[in-house]
């Protein structure tokens, strides 16, 4: 949408959550409380992520 608007930090965050994403999904099967991420953990992983996206926007203005 507004790419051009958005920070390069914005940008990595969304990166890293594929990435981190990506790797729950190839280890959940053997890993992750048998056949699928526990969705308390997801959504406490979710929170934190904007929790820390939330304090890089504060900090950097």
């Amino acid at each position: 949408m507004a790419r051009t608007r958005e920070r390069p930090l914005c940008r990595t965050r969304i990166v890293t959550e594929a990435r981190l994403f990506r790797i729950f999904k190839a280890q959940r099967n053997t890993f992750f409380f048998g056949q699928q991420i526990h969705p308390v953990f997801f959504f406490f992983f979710s929170m934190f992520a904007a929790l820390i996206h939330s304090i890089h926007h504060s900090a950097s203005s």
